[in-house]
């Protein structure tokens, strides 16, 4: 389903997240409680917004957003919480082109990034390497590899960090 609306969404040809003629329907389907099929860590990038890049109604997603789409204790969280007690079958941590986050992140290098951003860095150390590697390079091409790996890197600490979710996917109960 993410697949089909994401192919709609990239052919400028989404119909789910556009049909407002159901509103209604939504309002008070989802009001008796939420059944989604899939939880995505995102960007809070005002450009990424999960249900019309995969062109999905109201209550289809269970949307988890912050800056460099990072895992941390509240995302955690929200996927346990995800997966226990609304048995949402797949998480996704999408990472996104042209991420601020992950760009803030580069430029710094091994400088310390100012105040609450400095919780980037640390929750990005799994592209540290990579960072440096980048001899100072932040051009397009650089800043998306680094983009990706820092969604795999997302992916690995959630089955690292939570043993709920690590079982749950060892069981088939959740894809990741």
């Amino acid at each position: 389903a993410l697949s089909a609306g994401n192919a709609r969404f990239v052919s400028s040809r989404r119909t789910l997240s556009t049909d407002t003629e159901h509103d209604d329907e939504f309002r008070e389907l989802t009001a008796r409680g939420q059944h989604p099929f899939a939880t995505i860590l995102c960007c809070s990038d005002s450009r990424v917004v999960p249900e019309f890049i995969f062109d999905q109604p109201v209550g289809s997603i269970f949307e988890v957003r912050n800056a460099g789409n990072v895992v941390d204790e509240d995302v955690l969280a929200s996927f346990e919480y995800a997966v226990e007690h609304l048995h949402v079958p797949l998480i996704v941590v999408l990472g996104h082109q042209g991420c601020g986050g992950a760009k803030a992140v580069c430029e710094a290098g091994d400088q310390p990034l100012h105040d609450h951003l400095r919780a980037l860095q640390t929750h990005m150390e799994g592209i540290h390497e990579q960072v440096m590697e980048s001899h100072d390079r932040h051009d397009p091409e650089v800043l998306n590899r680094l983009s990706e790996e820092n969604a795999k890197q997302q992916a690995l600490r959630v089955l690292r960090e939570s043993p709920v979710l690590d079982a749950a996917v060892r069981r088939g109960e959740a894809r990741l």
